[in-house]
């Protein structure tokens, strides 16, 4: 029987590289006060959606062969945990071009 946890840390833990790039890409550059402070926000927020994209492409490939397997029980699971991924990136897009980039468009003025 396959449970929820046991994909979610599988996926996860194949995920470290991705987040593990979070870190460098907020501490680039050698800007100062508020404009140092607006790239890092919109890197990490970039970070993070790189993350959710590379989880949803694992799950996606889980279910395809949950799927070719026959696992139902695996699918159910792997649906929903989809559906919360692409709902975390739409959540973090819409915070990305509604807050954050915008912010950083009137500092950087």
């Amino acid at each position: 029987m396959c449970r929820r946890a046991d994909i979610h840390r599988r996926v996860c833990g194949a995920a470290q590289p991705v987040k593990g790039s979070v870190l460098p890409i907020g501490a680039r550059g050698d800007h100062g006060g508020l404009q140092r402070l607006a790239c890092t926000r919109r890197r990490l927020l970039a970070a993070a959606r790189a993350v959710e994209h590379y989880e949803i492409s694992r799950y996606g490939t889980l279910k395809t062969w949950a799927n070719e397997l026959g696992l139902s029980d695996a699918i159910g699971l792997l649906d929903q945990t989809l559906a919360e991924e692409k709902k975390t990136d739409a959540t973090l897009t819409e915070i990305a071009e509604s807050v954050v980039n915008q912010a950083a468009e009137k500092r950087l003025k």
